[in-house]
Order: C-alpha cells, then sequence, then structure tokens
C-alpha cells in the first residue's frame, strides 16, 4: 500500500513534489475512506488545473515501478525513458529523483533512487521494524552497495560480489532478476 510519493527535476515538477496518502489531521474525512490500521486514505481524487501535471504525476509513479522490475533490461533507455525538468537552465546537469514510502505485510518501506546522465547514482532500501528505521542497503554514485550485515550474510554473493549488475540498473531489479 503506497503512503508517499516524491519527486523532484522530473518531467513538468521542477521542485520536490509529494503525493501523500496519509490522513490530514482534518476531521471532514469520513472513516470509510481510512484504512483501519494505518491513517491512510484508501483513495484519492487528483485535481489541478488544465496542464498542471496530473498526467505525468502518474506517468512518473508508473515508471518508477517499471524501472524497479525492468531496469536489469539492456533495451530500458534511461535518457528517454525519464526526462529532467527542462524549464529552467541548468536542470539537467542535476539527477532526477524519486521516492516512494509503502507498505507490504504490515511493515514500512522507504526506497528511493537518483538518475544521472543514463547512470543510476543513488539507491537506497530502509525498512521500519517496529515503526524504527532500518537500512538494508544503499548504493551511491557507482555500482557499490553497502549492506546492513546484520541482515545480509557476509557469505552472500550479493554481498562479495556487485560487478554482475550495470551502472545504468536498480540494484533492486538486478537482485530480482539474479
Amino acid at each position: 500500500m503506497l503512503i508517499n510519493f516524491r519527486m523532484k527535476n522530473v518531467f513538468c515538477f521542477n521542485e520536490e513534489t509529494i503525493l501523500s496518502l496519509e490522513k490530514t489531521k482534518w476531521n471532514e474525512l469520513k472513516s470509510k475512506n481510512i484504512t483501519e490500521k494505518f491513517d491512510l486514505l484508501k483513495s484519492i481524487v487528483v485535481f489541478w488545473a488544465n496542464a498542471s501535471g496530473k498526467s505525468r504525476l502518474f506517468k512518473v509513479i508508473n515508471r518508477f515501478s517499471i524501472m524497479i522490475c525492468e531496469s536489469w533490461n539492456e533495451k530500458l533507455d534511461l535518457n528517454n525513458f525519464f526526462q529532467h525538468f527542462k524549464l529552467e537552465e541548468g536542470k539537467e546537469k542535476k539527477p532526477i529523483e524519486l521516492w516512494c514510502e509503502f507498505i507490504i505485510d504490515d511493515i514500512k518501506y522507504s526506497y528511493e533512487y537518483s538518475i544521472y546522465d543514463q547512470k543510476i547514482v543513488y539507491e537506497k532500501l530502509s525498512y521500519y521494524p517496529k515503526w524504527k528505521i532500518t537500512k538494508l542497503f544503499i548504493r551511491k554514485e557507482n555500482k557499490d552497495v553497502v549492506f546492513n550485515e546484520r541482515i545480509f550474510d557476509k557469505q552472500s554473493k550479493l554481498v562479495k560480489d556487485t560487478s554482475w549488475f550495470r551502472e545504468n540498473t536498480l540494484f533492486l531489479s538486478a537482485v530480482a532478476n539474479a
């Protein structure tokens, strides 16, 4: 279940833009639209002015998930898949940043990645057992991945050798398809 989705410097989203399904403090929301275990909205309505990015919002979310499932595939061209914000000079020199918080089996996760010049320049997966954040892995600027050794076995092939995946591939996608 989606909690939050954040994007920056992608398509028409220059500044950080967040889609949140967290309940606000307003008491006007009917309880039928709130999940029982978490204070999250079951559904949302997105309305902005014409040509303001509503379709692009869902395009980014869709491509975020496709990247996770398909970036291991060599045919995926990152320059055409995501486009930098183009209405401000210099934005093409900054990475596209995407971040998502979600819940699976009553455990909250946070996953984010950044793309620059056809490369994954940052990737991180964390989770919140008992609502305290724990980093599972982090990858910065290159293919080197730092693992949480309490969770991953030190003898694991993933920990020993990460040379088997490409710099334009998400580590999460590579592991899922290894």
